[in-house]
């Protein structure tokens, strides 16, 4: 970077993100830190830029190489190659909040306790094998989804994801376009119709079997493949298949149950998508009776995204409301696995 496109960058405080490009496997000295073993491919780093020169001082000195080591980032430029960097001018330190977003990221690997020993995050530097999803980083650093704490799971959300159209034009056109049906269901032995109507979507092959029932995937709506694609954007993974339910009214339901089939995997990830009515989503500990139940309201146009033990540990259901409520569409992506995989 010459000295002019240095100037282009704000000298205002802010956080930023620096991705540097390893070309081969070399061992580093980092300080007092430890050795770091690089691997080829490219490593994301999180930092603040909150004293003199903020974004200009300190990424302009990350980009273009400093001769001091002051920082554990230093190590790392002196064998790394700059590749991108973003920023962000907000007043409010935004690293930690960037790091644990980008950690529930799959296709990066956090170094572990790097460029963290102020602070209580797990690392501020990842790896990935190839190119980082620029458009996908950036979309979960500045509008990252929010972990909730909750014990045993791993479950963030997001109040609103940035959809194609309004939520009233998505309503519509799901109730129209779905070829929804009401199944019947075993619970306890016992056949007995859904309290909702649903409908499966899905890559060729991706057969879903719960509570006796067996699914065969319709093809995906150009609709259906608009939404999976900005779901997958906002939480960097893919989905083959999306599960719809459609809750008419508060007399609609679905009972606590664990998304824990063998064909979504030993850490099923699960992106939920609510439109319409906003329905409480009831969360319970298997086994923790000390626990307390968490109730969650799905708004329209919200994000909820499961993965990790969550349903190894927790159960997960809509009650039905005393209140009336109007109609309601959420759409559960999952990723189904090939047996050889499972």
């Amino acid at each position: 970077m010459t000295g002019a496109e240095r100037e282009v960058l704000p000298a205002t405080p802010g956080t930023y993100a620096l991705v540097l490009e390893s070309r081969a496997r070399a061992r580093v000295q980092v300080g007092r830190w430890g050795e770091l073993y690089l691997q080829p491919g490219y490593y994301v780093y999180v930092g603040s830029a909150f004293g003199p020169g903020g974004i200009r001082a300190r990424v302009g000195r990350h980009l273009r190489g400093a001769r001091s080591k002051r920082w554990h980032i230093d190590y790392l430029r002196a064998q790394l190659e700059p590749h991108a960097a973003w920023f962000s001018t907000a007043e409010r330190r935004l690293e930690h909040d960037w790091a644990r977003a980008i950690s529930g990221m799959d296709s990066l690997t956090p170094v572990a306790r790097f460029g963290c020993s102020d602070c209580q995050c797990h690392t501020h530097l990842f790896h990935a094998a190839t190119a980082p999803d620029l458009h996908t980083l950036s979309a979960r650093v500045v509008s990252p989804m929010t972990r909730l704490a909750i014990d045993d799971a791993q479950i963030c959300f997001m109040p609103r994801l940035e959809l194609p159209r309004p939520d009233a034009v998505l309503m519509r056109r799901m109730l129209a376009e779905v070829p929804w049906a009401q199944q019947e269901i075993v619970v306890y032995g016992r056949t007995r119709p859904q309290p909702r109507l649903t409908a499966w979507f899905g890559d060729p092959g991706a057969e879903y079997q719960y509570s006796g029932l067996r699914l065969h995937p319709h093809p995906w709506s150009s609709l259906l493949l608009e939404l999976k694609a900005r779901v997958e954007h906002q939480v960097g993974v893919s989905f083959n298949s999306v599960l719809l339910n459609y809750y008419r009214n508060e007399r609609d339901s679905v009972g606590l149950h664990s998304d824990d089939e063998p064909e979504l995997g030993p850490e099923p990830v699960i992106a939920s998508l609510s439109l319409g009515a906003t329905r409480t989503l009831t969360l319970q500990h298997k086994r923790r009776k000390s626990i307390r139940s968490v109730q969650l309201p799905l708004t329209s146009g919200s994000l909820l995204l499961m993965q990790g033990q969550t349903q190894r540990n927790w159960r997960h259901g809509i009650n039905k409301s005393r209140q009336a409520c109007g109609p309601r569409v959420n759409l559960t992506f999952r990723q189904i696995q090939a047996p050889g995989v499972r």
